[in-house]
C-alpha cells in the first residue's frame, strides 16, 4: 500500500480490509468508505499531535 501499488483508494481499502481486518468489504461498503473518506476536509497546520495523558 505504501508503495502506490493500489490503483485507487477503493482498491487500497479492499486490500487493507482483507489483510488488516480479515474483512472482505462489499462493493456498497467500499463505495461508502470511499465517499466518506473523500468528504473529509481539513488542512494540516504543522502542529504536532500530542496526548499528554499517554507517557
Amino acid at each position: 500500500m505504501h508503495d502506490a501499488s493500489a490503483k485507487d483508494l477503493k482498491e487500497a481499502l479492499r486490500i487493507m480490509g482483507i489483510y488488516q481486518s480479515n474483512k472482505q468489504f462489499s462493493e456498497t461498503e467500499l463505495n461508502e468508505l470511499v465517499a466518506f473518506l473523500e468528504s473529509l476536509t481539513g488542512e494540516y497546520k504543522g502542529k504536532l499531535l500530542t496526548n499528554e495523558k499517554v507517557k
